[in-house]
């Protein structure tokens, strides 16, 4: 106002200052063109669609752990106000941290009963159990010791002398420690803890536990079928690794002792990257495509890294029921919340692909594949992260040319974004160090992707033969580069040599893909680097 006041006191023409009005008032009107796009929201439907393929996904009566934002309030909208699958008992994991939402998911919520639970609001209020400490065999031994020290005959604390042999407890043994009080129980916590602090606090006096499987209650909860049962184990043991349990994982610990098999439990994917967020079970869970399902069947994680167990038909008919997010409409823009959803969507298609593809059922895996592609375009979300499991599926699935056409696609990217930071002034590329320092790493990914798939067929000549043609390039850029120091001065040739650092993360990415099928390859590359490097220089 106080500019369009200035420049009307200078102009006296009406002409001038109506003018100079319309010119004004096209500003916003430009601005709204220009990023209209952006702040546009009709044809998203990431969040309802995520929130839907997740409980669509579920056996009944689960009961779901999600972990932030992102995979909680979509859940609870689509239960809330269409009562979509509300069998479901959803627990936000970092809220069950606190008495008044502890309170609330022992409630029954709609059609879904509360957790499976024995500790009272007196077990968990404000002030009490805020923090357990995990005991071991050398910190009885510790406690032991120092009170043969002070003279305390060997009668007394009897009922936790068991502890230097015991190293094991069931859950819901455990659980009755944590409610159990007694004279001598305050007298080792105010020997921990102090006497200020010692009834806020408590112990465990094993960090292992016992979860005893009811294989006939988890066959009649859906949590596992007839087919599964040989593998069942008869109980799951769990070593508790952090130094303290908290709230949430009291409450699970509470949860786990007490559910008997009778009904399903899931974890989010959001919370699967710390294995305390899933009470150390990860090596006892089935992927169902957007989280986790617990199940009583050892699954030790693979060598890809991926985690779980697959039902092979039950994945297929998940990511059959998916709903997509409409990001197959090209004109939406979706923003980097809703697009982190892609690897979840992308790599359930291509796991449940690849499983179906080595127990003979190719078609239905490259039906998947397919679907995904068309539902997620490469075209536009390109991130090799998640295509690489594609080009994976692909190949084992016997779409070997497709799968292969997608990796050099996504190698081709990756080169013409890296030259490009490369081609920016050095100022401008510190702006861009994180986007830059991934692209080795994701080169690194499609080519495993590949090798992956041939190791899986069983030809093991192919993954080396790719593994060393993908090498060619990052060994074209290394040869151009001393190409250009030997036509330089000595001098400038070796300040200019430091500049090798912006080629060789890519060979040694590369190297860890190689060593199991050439041990020597990474010692004599970098032998031929370092050489190749003093002849140019010296």
């Amino acid at each position: 106002a106080a500019i369009l006041w200035f420049i009307q006191s200078k102009v006296k023409s009406n002409g001038a200052n109506i003018a100079l009005g319309v010119v004004l008032l096209g500003v916003p009107f430009m601005m709204g063109f220009q990023n209209y796009n952006v702040h546009d929201r009709s044809n998203r439907y990431t969040a309802y669609d995520y929130a839907y393929s997740v409980l669509k996904s579920l056996p009944k009566n689960d009961i779901l752990f999600v972990y932030g934002d992102n995979d909680t309030y979509p859940v609870w909208a689509i239960q809330e106000t269409e009562r979509f699958r509300d069998d479901v008992k959803v627990v936000n994991f970092t809220l069950a941290s606190t008495p008044w939402n502890l309170d609330q998911i022992k409630r029954k919520t709609y059609n879904a009963a509360g957790i499976p639970s024995e500790l009272t609001h007196e077990d968990y209020r404000d002030g009490v159990n805020d923090q357990i400490y995990m005991m071991k065999k050398e910190d009885w031994e510790g406690v032991f010791s120092m009170l043969k020290e002070q003279g305390v005959p060997d009668t007394q604390f009897g009922a936790f002398r068991k502890y230097l042999t015991q190293d094991s407890l069931t859950l819901k043994e455990a659980i009755d420690f944590i409610k159990f009080k007694s004279p001598e129980k305050d007298e080792l916590l105010k020997m921990y803890f102090g006497e200020e602090k010692y009834e806020k606090y408590n112990i465990l006096p094993v960090n292992k536990f016992i979860l005893p499987v009811n294989k006939e209650n988890a066959l009649k909860a859906g949590i596992i079928n007839q087919a599964d049962l040989p593998n069942v184990v008869n109980q799951i043991m769990i070593t508790y690794k952090g130094n303290t349990l908290y709230k949430n994982n009291l409450i699970l610990m509470d949860m786990l002792a007490n559910f008997d098999w009778k009904r399903p439990v899931n974890f989010s994917s959001g919370g699967i990257y710390d294995s305390e967020n899933i009470f150390y079970l990860d090596e006892y869970l089935q992927f169902d495509g957007f989280s986790y399902r617990l199940v009583p069947i050892h699954t030790t994680q693979n060598a890809d890294g991926d985690m779980g167990r697959v039902d092979t038909n039950s994945l297929y008919n998940v990511v059959k029921n998916f709903r997509w997010g409409n990001f197959k409409d090209l004109n939406a823009h979706f923003d980097e919340t809703a697009t982190s959803n892609i690897m979840s969507y992308r790599m359930s298609a291509s796991r449940a692909a690849s499983a179906l593809a080595l127990s003979g059922q190719k078609a239905k895996a490259i039906e998947l594949l397919d679907l995904a592609s068309k539902e997620i375009p490469a075209e536009k979300y390109n991130d090799p992260r998640s295509l690489s499991a594609m080009v994976t599926g692909y190949i084992i699935a016997g779409q070997e040319k497709k799968g292969l056409q997608l990796a050099e696609i996504l190698k081709k990217g990756i080169f013409d974004e890296y030259d490009y930071y490369l081609s920016l002034a050095p100022a401008d590329q510190s702006f861009a160090r994180r986007q830059m320092r991934s692209k080795p790493m994701e080169y690194s990914l499609v080519v495993s992707a590949v090798t992956d798939a041939y190791k899986k067929l069983g030809q093991n000549e192919k993954a080396y033969a790719y593994l060393v043609k993908s090498i060619e390039p990052i060994d074209k850029k290394f040869n151009a580069f001393i190409k250009d120091l030997q036509q330089m001065g000595k001098e400038k040739a070796r300040n200019e040599s430091e500049k090798v650092q912006k080629i060789t993360p890519f060979y040694q990415y590369l190297f860890d893909v190689m060593e199991p099928y050439d041990s020597t390859y990474s010692k004599e590359k970098e032998d031929q680097i370092t050489t190749a490097i003093i002849k140019a220089t010296q």
